[in-house]
Formats: C-alpha cells, sequence, structure tokens
C-alpha cells in the first residue's frame, strides 16, 4: 500500500486494512492528486486535496512582502539570494520557491514570520539586493527565531542592539551593503568577513 500527494510519497504511519494515515508532504499551494494504491491498484486521478499558500510573496509599491500566512502554527526556514537579475525566496519545507526581479524591489525587503521556530537566511553570495530601504525580518513572539547571514566580504559591519532580541545589522564599504532590522530573534548567526 502507498499513498502520494501530488506525485510525492505520504510517509505512512498507521494502516490497519480500513484506514491508511499519513502526513501530507511538503509542496507549493495548489491543488493536487490523492493517489492511494492497494493490492487491488491505484485510484482514478483526482484533485481531492489542496495544499494553501504557506508563505505569501507580494511585491506593491516598489516593496517585498514575505509572510507566514498559516497562523504562524508552522517552523519557517526562508532563504533570500540572488540569481543574475532575480531574488530567490525558498523554503524547501513548505515547498516555497518564488522569484522577484530585483529590479521590481526598490523600497524595502519585509520578512514576517509570526510564531514557530523560524530561520531566515540572508545569502548574499550572488548579488547585493538589500534595497535602500533595508531589510526587515520580524520573528514574532514565540520560538525560537534565528537570522542567518552570509555571502559578503570586507568593509565595516556594525551590531545595534536594542534589546536581545531586537536591533540591526548595518553592512558597508565591503562587497554587499545595506541594513537589515530584526526584531523577536534569538541566535544571529554572521559568517561574512
Amino acid at each position: 500500500s502507498g499513498v502520494a500527494f501530488g506525485g510525492a510519497a505520504c510517509p505512512i504511519t498507521s494502516n490497519n486494512g480500513t484506514e491508511i494515515v499519513c502526513t501530507a508532504p511538503a509542496h507549493a499551494a495548489g491543488a493536487v492528486s490523492v493517489d492511494v494504491t492497494t493490492p487491488g491498484g491505484t485510484n482514478a486521478p483526482n484533485t481531492l486535496y489542496t495544499y494553501e499558500a504557506e508563505t505569501t510573496v507580494t511585491v506593491s509599491a516598489g516593496n517585498l512582502l514575505i509572510e507566514d500566512t498559516n497562523g504562524g502554527n508552522s517552523n519557517d526556514d526562508i532563504t533570500i539570494a540572488c540569481s543574475g537579475a532575480n531574488i530567490t525566496i525558498t523554503d524547501s519545507g513548505t515547498g516555497l520557491n518564488e522569484t522577484v526581479p530585483i529590479a521590481s524591489v526598490t523600497g524595502s525587503i519585509t520578512v514576517n514570520t509570526l510564531g514557530g521556530n523560524d530561520t531566515l537566511t540572508v545569502n548574499l553570495s550572488g548579488c547585493g539586493f538589500i534595497p535602500a530601504g533595508g531589510l526587515f525580518f520580524n520573528g514574532g513572539t514565540a520560538g525560537d527565531d534565528a537570522l542567518n547571514i552570509s555571502g559578503y566580504s570586507g568593509g565595516t559591519t556594525t551590531y545595534n542592539y536594542l534589546n536581545a532580541n531586537d536591533g540591526d545589522i548595518v553592512m558597508a564599504g565591503g562587497t554587499r551593503t545595506g541594513t537589515i532590522t530584526y526584531t523577536g530573534l534569538e541566535p544571529i548567526v554572521n559568517s561574512g568577513t
């Protein structure tokens, strides 16, 4: 016996012969077919399951907003990077994989992850994509939230702490520049030099 959601295997936690229980695998938002295979065969394709958007990505008036939209009950592991002339936003745990033209982000970038144990990785190795208005990471009030910054070198990095969980990081004069303001975080990891 086996179960698949949109072609991805669903790990079975119990199977008593009349009922199969499994945990739906991560998948991008949208309707998918649920395929159940038994010794008698596989059911016909269908659209019995709809994945809701875990995280939304929108650009409005030059501002990029990345926001947890499921009520903050999950652990986000978001990476912002760039490839060519685009900012890429991914979360392997939810299937998030969005691309936004860098030229369309002229104001700021804001990431709101709400509850859960959330991680934001800002990978600057491909290019400097932090706009003049800065990058804001709001980790939320619950959980163990972390900020990881990588992929830049040289210049001066200044850490301004408002308290144990809030502050900003200013990178200037190096291969990448910009300001990252954060709230509600616990650890901050910066592997830039």
